[in-house]
């Protein structure tokens, strides 16, 4: 699985119902404007599409906001609960 990071610079009310509906199972809400996304075989781009982040050349309802991609390497010092849940999404519930 990929790990994305969806970052809005303010109300994150309408990421968060839009995760809620197309990612259910795979998100993890780190603030009221920061999450991390699980998917498989999709890019950031994708991602931006499915929350209704870029729709045409003026962004989508759920614009302004950003998506990057993490690679394998990522560090830290934040609550318990992320690296848990990015542990199980990246390695398998068998870690």
């Amino acid at each position: 699985m990929a790990l994305f990071v969806v970052i809005a610079p303010r109300n994150g009310d309408p990421i968060q119902a839009a995760l809620s509906e197309r990612f259910p199972d795979d998100f993890y809400r780190m603030n009221d404007t920061s999450w991390v996304v699980s998917a498989s075989g999709l890019t950031s781009r994708q991602i931006s599409d499915k929350l209704m982040i870029t729709e045409g050349t003026s962004g989508g309802p759920n614009s302004p906001a950003a998506v990057f991609q993490l690679g394998r390497g990522y560090w830290g010092a934040y609550p318990a609960g992320l690296w848990e849940w990015m542990q199980v999404k990246v390695e398998g519930a068998d870690a």
